[in-house]
């Protein structure tokens, strides 16, 4: 009997594992690769919007946000110069930023070999210093759209973005 209940107990954990493995998520081992590439999207978007504001110097703007960037992208007439002024400005006013939600994700591949993701994402603006009615922060929800490429490290990398898509959210 206690052999019996042994190998019963045994089989409910080995059930339940892989029952835990089997979810189809994009963490499980199991999860599309669709879903895997959306989660690259989601996290290299969370950067975009994250960094941006976490970079307080031009070097730290370099490092932490433009790095996320392909060439190509920076290399636009005035792309880089722009970023750095429109910075410089922002960061007078918002101290840093986090994304709070993110909704309609999809992925799409392009003929060119890029991702397109796209998702609508709701994100908190922190000011410097608090507005005249205390207020902490500023919440914003824009339509994005990355368009990425895997570098020849296997990274990804920010061709361009767009935001407030019609018809997306």
């Amino acid at each position: 009997m206690r052999k019996k209940g042994l190998i019963l107990g045994v089989l409910l954990i080995i059930s339940l594992m892989l029952l835990s493995c089997s979810r189809n998520d994009e963490t499980s081992i199991f999860a599309s690769k669709e879903d895997k590439l959306i989660v690259v999207g989601r996290d290299l978007t969370k950067k975009l919007i994250v960094n941006y504001f976490d970079s307080r110097t031009n070097e730290e703007l370099e490092e932490k946000y433009l790095s996320l960037f392909d060439g190509k992208f920076l290399n636009k007439t005035g792309m880089l110069a722009s970023i750095k002024l429109h910075h410089e400005k922002e960061i007078k006013e918002i101290s840093r930023s986090e994304v709070d939600e993110v909704d309609l994700e999809s992925i799409q591949s392009n003929e060119d070999g890029s991702l397109t993701y796209k998702a609508t994402i709701r994100t908190k603006y922190y000011y410097v210093e608090p507005q005249a009615n205390d207020k902490q922060y500023e919440t914003s929800r824009k339509d994005w759209s990355v368009d990425m490429i895997q570098d020849e490290n296997g990274e990804y990398k920010i061709l361009n973005y767009d935001l407030n898509i019609p018809g997306l959210g």
